[in-house]
C-alpha cells in the first residue's frame, strides 16, 4: 500500500474470504427479503436499476480489509490512499454478507460494519461494470443504502469506514 494511507487512513482489520462453488444472485438475497427478516435494508436511489439481476461468480480465495478514514477526503483520493482502483472494489456478495452477519442495535458493535451513524464505504461494479459507491448506515432498525454514480464528487468524513481487497 501507498505511503499516503498512513496520513489519511487507518487499517482496522481484515478476513480472509474463501473460495465458494455457488454464485451470487442478487434477486435472490436482496430482492426476497421478507419483511419479518432480521435483515432490514432502506435502499435510496434505486439500488435494483444499478444492481437488479446482478449475478457473481464464485468467489476466489482474496481478504477483505476495513480502514477508518482519519480526515476528510473526497473518493478519489481516498482510493488513491488506499492503492488503486483495482483493490477498491469489492463484490455485492462482500456488501450482503457483511450486513447479513452483523447484527446491530442494544447488542452494540459486534463487527467491521460501523453502528454509530458514520458510513460504511464499499465500491461495487454494477451489472454494466460501472463501479459505484454503496454506503450504508445503521438506522435503529435497518440499514439505510445510498448509491452514488461513478463521477460523483462524494467527501468521506473522519471515521467513515472503506472496504477494500
Amino acid at each position: 500500500m501507498k505511503k499516503s494511507l498512513e496520513m489519511i487512513m487507518e487499517y482496522v482489520g481484515f478476513e480472509m474470504l474463501y473460495p465458494d462453488t455457488e454464485k451470487f444472485r442478487a434477486d435472490d438475497k436482496l430482492l426476497t427479503l421478507k419483511e419479518d427478516s432480521e435483515l432490514k435494508f432502506i435502499f435510496f436511489q434505486d439500488f435494483f436499476k444499478y444492481f437488479g439481476g446482478k449475478i457473481e461468480e464464485p468467489r476466489r480465495l482474496r481478504s477483505l480489509s476495513w480502514l477508518n478514514l482519519l480526515k476528510d477526503a473526497d473518493d478519489k483520493s481516498a482510493i488513491s490512499a488506499i492503492c488503486c482502483e483495482d483493490l477498491v472494489v469489492t463484490e455485492l456478495r462482500d456488501f450482503y454478507e457483511k450486513h447479513k452477519i452483523q447484527r446491530a442495535g442494544p447488542q452494540g458493535q459486534n463487527g467491521p460494519l460501523l453502528i454509530n451513524g458514520c458510513m460504511n464505504i464499499f465500491h461495487i461494479r454494477d451489472i454494466n461494470g460501472i463501479i459505484r459507491i454503496v454506503k450504508s448506515s445503521w438506522y435503529g432498525y435497518a440499514w439505510l443504502v445510498k448509491i452514488l454514480g461513478p463521477n460523483n464528487n462524494y467527501r468521506a468524513y473522519v471515521d467513515h469506514r472503506f472496504f477494500a481487497q
